[in-house]
This record gives C-alpha cells, sequence and structure tokens, in this order.
C-alpha cells in the first residue's frame, strides 16, 4: 500500500483542520468588530457581556444592583450571568475586551495551526521528528497559557462589575484565578506535554539509528 493511500485519513483531518482555522479567525474578526461597536456605540441596552461567577446562585437573586446595568439571562449551570448596559466604555474596557479576545481566540488559531503543520508532516510520511515533538510541545504550552489568561481575564471582569450586582461577593483575585481555572485543559495539556517528552525521546532514537546505518 503507497504511502498517498496510508494518508488520507490524515489529508482529511488536515482539510478539516485549515476549514476550521480559517472559519475561526473569520468568527474572531466578527467578534473583535461587534465587541468594538458595541462599546463605542452609546446606545442603550446595545453593549453586552457576561460575568463568570463560579458561584451557584439561586436565578431569582441575581439582579443589577444599579440602573444603568440589566440581567437578561443567568445560566445556573454555568453560573454566568449575561448583562446589558448603555455605560460608556472607557479606554481601558475596550482594550481589555479587544485584549481578552485576540489573546485567548489568537491561543486557538496558533493550535490549529500547528495541528495543521503536524498533519502535514503525517501526509508527508514522516511524523516521527523533532520538529512535531517541539509542536506538540508548543501546543501543550499554548494550553496553559490560555487556560491562565482566561482565569486571569475573567477575574478581572468580575472585579470590575461585582459591585455592579448586589448578589455577587467581593472576592481576592487569586482566589478568583483559582476559581476560574479550567483543570481538565490543565489536565490535557499534560497529557500532551507527556506525549510530546515520547514523541521526542522516538525521533531521538531514529536518528541515532539511521546515523549508525
Amino acid at each position: 500500500m503507497s504511502i498517498m493511500e496510508k494518508s488520507w485519513l490524515a489529508r482529511l483531518l488536515r482539510l478539516v483542520t485549515d476549514i476550521s482555522l480559517i472559519l475561526w479567525l473569520a468568527l474572531m474578526c466578527w467578534v473583535l468588530f461587534i465587541m468594538v461597536q458595541q462599546r463605542l456605540s452609546g446606545g442603550s441596552g446595545i453593549r453586552q457581556g457576561s460575568v463568570y461567577t463560579e458561584i451557584q446562585l439561586p436565578s431569582e437573586t441575581v439582579q443589577a444592583a444599579t440602573d444603568d446595568f440589566a440581567v437578561f439571562n443567568f445560566e445556573v449551570s454555568n453560573a454566568r450571568i449575561h448583562y446589558r448596559t448603555d455605560r460608556a466604555s472607557s479606554l481601558s474596557d475596550i482594550v481589555r475586551a479587544i485584549s481578552g479576545v485576540v489573546i485567548v481566540w489568537g491561543l486557538v488559531a496558533l493550535i490549529l495551526w500547528q495541528l495543521r503543520q503536524i498533519l502535514t508532516s503525517f501526509v508527508q510520511g514522516q511524523p516521527l521528528t523533532l520538529e512535531n515533538a517541539r509542536r506538540f510541545r508548543l501546543i501543550s504550552l499554548l494550553l496553559i497559557l490560555g487556560v491562565i489568561s482566561t482565569a486571569v481575564l475573567r477575574s478581572i471582569e468580575y472585579i470590575g462589575l461585582a459591585p455592579h450586582f448586589s448578589v455577587l461577593p467581593t472576592r481576592g483575585f487569586i482566589e478568583l484565578i483559582y476559581s476560574h481555572v479550567t483543570w481538565s485543559r490543565l489536565f490535557t495539556a499534560f497529557l500532551i506535554l507527556l506525549l510530546s517528552e515520547a514523541l521526542r525521546l522516538g525521533a531521538e532514537h531514529r536518528i541515532d539509528s539511521e546515523s549508525v546505518i
């Protein structure tokens, strides 16, 4: 069986990854456009956002404490408050919102790009390389960075918006980061890191064997 016949699955996965990457970048640009438009507009009820409370609360208690904020949905299972406001956005709010999208969404785009490079090596019939080991290691580090940055951004958002929701208690920054960390993603990153190390050892063994031959 030829390499072309063996690599059909890798080609299919690379095509899916290419399409996902293009759609993800297009969606990221759209989200950025909407976010900036909402924050630069002064129209009532146009600016919307979410507060990740990570606290299970009765839905009837989740009400805004100030008149310029209004709750339009509260997800009990996800402990997430969706709000809208006509309050004018400050420059720091705009920068923080844009940074959040660029960092979090950009990290996913980088992960998809690394996956594409790995699948390309599969198509070429050369999966056991030091380059792929480095790519898997980079993916694990990007996942860790994504978990940490998401936790930090959500914690900053919580601190800034908690005064507008009387039901939300005052919480320390470290406590907030700890509560917003997605531990399952950290575990996945750890497994990918182990995979990268195994791949590196295999690639080095292959290189040593070829040099002896």
